[in-house]
C-alpha cells in the first residue's frame, strides 16, 4: 500500500466508505484524520475497498480501524495477512469490528481504551432538557442566560475568522504552565489554526461563536458525520464566563436540529473531572474502543 498524505480533494470518496462503517468513530472522520495529518503525519492508503491510516499514538507507530464495509469482508484474516505488517498495532478498535476479528482470537492481543470510548449524546434529550436527570444541565442554561442577558451568537463565517484566532491565542496562552496544557492540546492548537485558515473550503463543518456584551465568550466547532450525528471537534470558553461552553453547545444543538439528533462527543481521556461531567450530562451509549495487535 502506498500511504499519502489526507487532503480535502478526497472528500466525497472517503465519507462513501466511512458512512458504511457500522459505527462512526470519532478519529477516523474526515475532519480528524485531515487536520491530524497536519499536526500529527496522519496518512492514508486505499486497498480492498477500505481506507487504512498510519498515525503516531504515544510517541509509538499505528494504525486507525480500516474504514469501510466491515460486513462485506468473508475472510478478516486473511486480508489483514495480505495487508498489514506483523506486529502492527490497531487503536480505537471498535468493539464491533472487534468481534469479527476475534474469530482468529490467537492472532491478536486485545486491551481496553476507556479513555477513549466515545460518549453519544441524544440532541433532542439535551435541547429540551426534561426531567430530574437534565435538572442540572437546565440550571446552568438559565443561570448563564439570567448574568449574561446581553449574550448573542452567531455563525462562525470568514469575516470573524481572525478574531477567532486571537481568542484561540489568548485562551492558549493562559493555560500555559498549568496542567490543562499537553502536548495533544498543543497539537490541537495547531490543527485548530489550521482549519480555521481553510474555514472556507471544508464541506463538514458548522461552526458558531457566543458574545457576551459584544466580546466573544466561546466558540465551537462541529462535524456532520452522516445523516443524523455529528461530532464535536473544538470549544474553547473564556473561564470568566461561567457556563459559557454548555450554553453556546445548547445553541448549536438547537440551530441543528431536527437534521442532527446525535452528537459524537469524544472521549474523556482518563480525566476524572471529564469523565464525571461527560457521565452528568447522560449519554444514551458510549463506543467501546480497543488497542488490538496483530500478531500476523
Amino acid at each position: 500500500m502506498e500511504f499519502e498524505p489526507v487532503t480535502l480533494d478526497g472528500y466525497e470518496k472517503y465519507m462513501e466508505y466511512y458512512r458504511k462503517c457500522m459505527i462512526s468513530c470519532a478519529e477516523t472522520s474526515f475532519m480528524t484524520v485531515w487536520l491530524e495529518g497536519v499536526a500529527f503525519g496522519v496518512v492514508q492508503a486505499f486497498a480492498h475497498d477500505f481506507y487504512w491510516h498510519k498515525i503516531t499514538w504515544e510517541n509509538e507507530p499505528a494504525w486507525l480501524p480500516p474504514v469501510g464495509d466491515w460486513d462485506s469482508v468473508t475472510d478478516w484474516q486473511a486480508l489483514l495477512t495480505e495487508l498489514v505488517p506483523a506486529g502492527t498495532t490497531f487503536v480505537f478498535v471498535p468493539a464491533y469490528l472487534l468481534r469479527k476479528w476475534q474469530v482468529f482470537a490467537d492472532r491478536i492481543e486485545v486491551e481496553d481504551m476507556r479513555s477513549e470510548w466515545d460518549y453519544i449524546y441524544s440532541i433532542p434529550r439535551q435541547v429540551n432538557a426534561t426531567g430530574q436527570v437534565y435538572r442540572n444541565w437546565r440550571a446552568s442554561l438559565n443561570r448563564f442566560a439570567k448574568r449574561y442577558p446581553d449574550w448573542s451568537s452567531e455563525p462562525i463565517t470568514v469575516d470573524i475568522i481572525d478574531e477567532i484566532k486571537a481568542f484561540q491565542a489568548e485562551w492558549m496562552a493562559e493555560n500555559e504552565g498549568t496542567e490543562k496544557m499537553t502536548d495533544e492540546l498543543r497539537g490541537e492548537n495547531k490543527t485548530t489554526l489550521f482549519m480555521l485558515d481553510h474555514w472556507e473550503k471544508i464541506p463538514s463543518a458548522v461552526g458558531k461563536v457566543l458574545r457576551v456584551g459584544g466580546k466573544m465568550a466561546a466558540f465551537i466547532v462541529v462535524e456532520k458525520l452522516d445523516e443524523n450525528m455529528i461530532s464535536g471537534q473544538f470549544i474553547k470558553a473564556d473561564h470568566r464566563c461561567e457556563g459559557a461552553a454548555r450554553f453556546l453547545k445548547n445553541e448549536m444543538f438547537k440551530e441543528l436540529l431536527p437534521d442532527y439528533v446525535l452528537i459524537n462527543a469524544w472521549g474523556d481521556s482518563d480525566l476524572e473531572g471529564l469523565r464525571m461531567n461527560k457521565l452528568a450530562e447522560n449519554p444514551i451509549t458510549l463506543y467501546k474502543k480497543y488497542k488490538v495487535i496483530w500478531k500476523g
